[in-house]
């Protein structure tokens, strides 16, 4: 067996990619790259748009960002098509409903970042 020096606190090891046992405990674990956004489905008329509340799909105040929602589209799908068009997600994980009215419905989107 061949000893090698930890790449970490130098000690003699014979563990994997130069890491003693004790340093390869203490290492963080990859961050979580899931994030969420609150978005507001708007019906007006028969169509529907989507509104995302933050980051850079929502817009400056004064001049508000919609996204088409298209009817043969769950909502789902239309916020994965959104995100992941827009180099925001990999994909969508989650979609939950938080509350509705008779125009509006207001969802959390998670979604692993790009």
């Amino acid at each position: 067996m061949k000893l090698e020096y930890c790449s970490s606190c130098g000690v003699y090891t014979s563990c994997i990619d130069f890491k003693c046992a004790v340093c390869r405990d203490i290492q963080k674990p990859n961050e979580d790259h899931r994030k969420t956004v609150i978005v507001i489905q708007v019906e007006v008329g028969n169509m529907f748009f989507l509104k995302f509340t933050t980051g850079k799909l929502a817009g400056k105040p004064e001049a508000p960002k919609y996204f088409e929602a298209y009817c043969t589209e769950t909502a789902f799908e239309s916020f994965e098509r959104i995100l992941t068009a827009e180099g925001i997600a990999h994909n969508v994980s989650h979609v939950e409903k938080l509350s509705e009215t008779e125009t509006s419905i207001d969802f959390k989107v998670t979604y692993n970042e790009a």
